[in-house]
């Protein structure tokens, strides 16, 4: 795929679906000394009380990572950057996957890592899936979690989580 094309594809995409304030800026991260992935960074609504969209770009593989959240994008930008990196060449991750991660800026806010989820999670705008150049594209939440939450979801399952999240009124937004 052209990496160009789906840039812009999935920057169109969220610039048709969201209410963004200002162009997706793209900023190429680098993983590790071969691979290198392009971020898209966007800022929602209201910049006096700022939201953030951080999305990844494939290279070559179906899916996409993004998160919207109140926290500065600079937290998010490698960490899904290394998400898209370990789901091309690694393991395929898709929804309701958990990753532990050892950010100090997750760490240090209670956070453990991540739960992949249903892009409807964050607004009911988002279709989970994109056409690009005939190849469907599939957008995929990335919530963070505590160490509770990783626990909870590996002994009792994701529904177990998500029913936690609902009754403890969990915003994904908040960081």
């Amino acid at each position: 795929m052209n990496a160009e094309k789906l840039k812009q594809s999935i920057g169109a995409f969220f610039e048709r679906k969201l209410s963004l304030f200002n162009n997706v800026e793209f900023e190429l991260i680098k993983v590790n000394e071969v691979n290198s992935y392009f971020v898209g960074i966007a800022l929602l609504d209201n910049p006096e009380d700022p939201v953030n969209l951080v999305f990844s770009t494939p290279i070559n593989h179906q899916h996409f990572y993004f998160i919207i959240s109140e926290a500065s994008p600079e937290i998010f930008k490698s960490e899904l950057a290394l998400l898209q990196h370990y789901s091309e060449c690694v393991s395929n991750l898709c929804k309701d996957h958990s990753i532990p991660s050892d950010s100090v800026h997750l760490n240090e806010r209670g956070y453990a890592g991540y739960v992949l989820v249903s892009p409807a999670t964050f607004h009911d705008r988002l279709d989970e899936v994109i056409i690009v150049d005939d190849t469907p594209i599939a957008g995929i939440g990335v919530g963070t979690a505590t160490q509770f939450d990783l626990k909870l979801k590996r002994e009792q399952g994701t529904d177990a989580l998500y029913e936690n999240w609902n009754t403890k009124g969990k915003d994904c937004l908040s960081f």
